[in-house]
């Protein structure tokens, strides 16, 4: 059995990470698996770039042309795919090779239009990473639910029209789902799944959950003041670590309220991603790590924190939380999303009940004052290593491609 996976590209992004991850994982358990992306990074034979570099530019006018219907809405909130530009090649080269399954992950930006994949021959597994798959064209809806019924009025694009380019996105996809049988549709997390069911456009298909893969043997305990020393982090301290994004999903706005109300001077913060100005009028001291893409540095950094912070207010299954819980780290999130199926409250994190800085306070303390002889963070390892290893998740993705064959 091969099987190739598709994906925007093999490192950038989350989805980009998990894609490869399993990519990985499968290879090591022996199945036969390449990866087509539109970016590569990196020199592994397995994985084949759509654009070589020549067609570089070919590749970035296609993304252009791809969002100029987006930029149209002047007052768009979040990232929206419309996805109407047809991919080419790509699906040509899938057509032609000799891959049993084709593993569709995050397929925007230009590189696989939504009819496009009606014409893939092959057997498809499509990774939810977001619920791009059954809207209009978000990538997540706000809240608004619309996708059950059908969309208009998108409240991501700012729409006040009925017949928006979410309602055209959505009958596309509609009629594509229509005619296409030969696909299963993988949600990677229990509320992903929960969403696609309850959706118009996927709601006859078959849909089954299964979460991304890790591997535990590079997210591992590091010994505290080590991977704070080779950080340059301050080893007496009590450390809370973010990732800051850009997203307002992320909650980036969150954690800077978060700051200035904590305001303790025995706890100070880490930030990976976007960076936080250092003048946020809090007594906590703030160190901006920048991005950090290998697996060694983000290994470090959880091992360096008493607490990671996730303060997203929608979410499907966090790559950070799964990094954090397999280096020993508890993570304080709210309850949406995925984050219910990676965090047990107050067993080896906390789940605040409502999305707000007094929750995220609360949650930051009681995990500092709680974890005696870090008994949060063995439950976290423990968990990460009965349901996410790689070896694990890689058996059970193979037992799908199998019975999708069948």
């Amino acid at each position: 059995m091969k099987v190739m996976i598709v994906n925007k590209s093999n490192t950038s992004g989350g989805a980009g990470r998990a894609a490869y991850r399993l990519h990985h994982a499968l290879r090591c358990n022996g199945v036969n698996s390449c990866m087509l992306v539109g970016s590569k990074d990196g020199y592994e034979k397995e994985v084949f770039e759509v654009y070589n570099k020549k067609n570089k530019q070919l590749h970035l006018f296609r993304y252009v042309l791809d969002s100029i219907p987006v930029r149209l809405y002047k007052n768009n909130k979040a990232l929206f795919s419309p996805s109407i530009i047809p991919a080419g090649k790509i699906v040509k080269k899938i057509n032609e090779s000799d891959v049993d399954i084709v593993h569709l992950h995050w397929i925007c930006n230009g590189l696989i239009s939504i009819e496009d994949i009606g014409k893939i021959q092959k057997p498809i597994v499509f990774s939810l990473h977001d619920m791009w798959l059954y809207t209009g064209g978000c990538h997540y809806d706000c809240g608004c639910g619309k996708y059950k019924s059908e969309c208009g009025n998108c409240p991501v694009l700012g729409s006040n029209r009925k017949i928006d380019l979410s309602r055209i996105g959505f009958e596309r996809k509609r009629k594509l789902f229509t005619k296409k049988n030969n696909i299963v549709v993988v949600g990677l997390s229990n509320w992903m799944s929960e969403c696609a069911r309850s959706s118009r456009i996927l709601k006859d298909k078959q849909i089954i959950t299964l979460p991304n893969p890790i591997d535990a043997g590079k997210y591992q305990l590091v010994d505290k003041k080590i991977a704070r020393k080779l950080h340059g982090l301050p080893v007496t301290k009590k450390l809370v670590g973010c990732f800051a994004s850009k997203d307002s999903r992320k909650g980036l706005e969150i954690v800077k309220k978060t700051l200035i109300e904590l305001n303790d001077e025995n706890i100070e913060v880490v930030v990976i991603g976007e960076a936080i100005k250092k003048n946020v009028d809090s007594m906590c001291s703030i160190y901006n790590m920048g991005v950090l893409k290998d697996d060694v540095s983000l290994r470090l950094f959880y091992n360096s924190l008493d607490v990671m912070m996730v303060p997203s207010i929608q979410e499907n299954l966090s790559n950070v939380i799964m990094e954090s819980l397999a280096c020993g780290t508890p993570v304080v999130c709210f309850k949406v999303g995925g984050n219910v199926d990676l965090v047990n409250h107050k067993v080896n994190g906390y789940l605040a009940n409502e999305c707000s800085v007094k929750e995220m306070i609360s949650g930051i303390r009681w995990l500092i004052k709680n974890n005696i002889k870090n008994k949060l963070g063995i439950n976290a390892r423990v968990k990460i290593e009965e349901q996410y290893d790689m070896n694990r998740v890689s058996r059970m993705y193979e037992e799908v491609y199998q019975n999708l064959l069948r």
